[in-house]
């Protein structure tokens, strides 16, 4: 893909633990045509936030006047439809992730509604006609595996509170399965007062591997607002090399094959039993690991990521 010139890439998002926002101005540097700057659609320091919690309009107001004052060829607005709303430029590109079908798009400055659930494609589709699937990916130079010199623990997850979650969570540990949690259930949660020892707080997502070096396995649960593909933990634990086992989401099978890259369950016997044989058989274990980090990296960067959205600007 070549330019003439370098393409200016506005991006404009929340500070989320996620690191999301931080995976694409990564991704849009390393594309060799993009200069980017980040605006951030909520306060990122302690000084910002007190600014924020004094006179929110005025902060917002603020951030809207500095987007609108700035130079750019491309707008990547990540879940900040409002602010979009009132933005001047019309070369926009907005990114819904979770769940979209609250959302009502005020804007007439958008060219394309990217969406990482295509389960919402048809409720979106009533509100703009150009439409397209962005799903997650890994970003190799931050999801890739770290040095551990311990004794590795069978199994973790990275997790923050849902309803879904809870079902499952309640389920294994009805059955005394034991594995470590990291997120916002961390002193939050009655399942934190029951069982204090199995509940860890979160984790910047710049720690992460750190995290999970410790562990063989991660459980993926996902959030109950998914409705179609898989969210961003799993492609994220291919680029850490762990051993993954996933519920089940219709149209996950179109990122990762299920028993070959990634282990995939419906039934909570059904997710122990995978549980054991991967522990059981190193030659399953090591073909999960390296086969979804092959797909991974070869299907799954933010680095194509981009080039989707570059060729569709271009």
């Amino acid at each position: 893909m070549k330019s003439a010139r370098k393409i200016h890439v506005l991006i404009v998002a929340k500070p989320w633990h996620g690191g999301l926002h931080q995976y694409y101005v990564n991704a849009f540097k390393r594309s060799g045509i993009c200069s980017v700057k980040i605006i951030y659609s909520y306060p990122n320091t302690f000084k910002e936030y007190l600014r924020y919690k004094l006179n929110k309009k005025l902060w917002l107001e603020k951030k809207i006047e500095e987007i609108n004052l700035t130079n750019y060829d491309l707008g990547f607005f990540i879940n900040t439809e409002e602010i979009l709303s009132k933005v001047l430029k019309k070369n926009n590109y907005l990114y819904l992730t979770d769940n979209p079908s609250h959302i009502k798009i005020k804007s007439n400055n958008i060219n394309k509604i990217f969406l990482s659930d295509i389960g919402y494609l048809k409720k979106m589709k009533a509100q703009h006609n150009n439409i397209e699937e962005l799903a997650f990916g890994i970003d190799p130079f931050i999801h890739k595996s770290h040095v551990y010199h311990g004794t590795k623990k069978p199994i973790c997850s990275i997790m923050n509170k849902d309803y879904a979650r809870d079902e499952l969570i309640k389920a294994l540990l009805d059955r005394s399965f034991k594995l470590d949690i990291y997120g916002n259930y961390f002193f939050k949660h009655k399942f934190f007062f029951k069982n204090p020892l199995l509940f860890h707080p979160p984790v910047p997502f710049t720690k992460q591997g750190n995290i999970y070096s410790k562990y063989l396995i991660s459980l993926n649960i996902h959030a109950g607002i998914l409705r179609n593909g898989t969210n961003m933990r799993t492609f994220e634990l291919c680029g850490y090399k762990l051993a993954q086992i996933v519920n089940f989401r219709p149209g996950l099978e179109n990122f990762f094959e299920p028993g070959k890259e990634i282990m995939i369950f419906s039934e909570i016997e059904e997710c122990i039993d995978k549980f054991k044989m991967i522990l059981k058989d190193k030659k399953i274990y090591n073909k999960l690991i390296e086969a979804s980090n092959k797909r991974a990296l070869s299907h799954h960067t933010y680095d194509i990521r981009v080039k989707q959205i570059l060729f569709d600007y271009l």
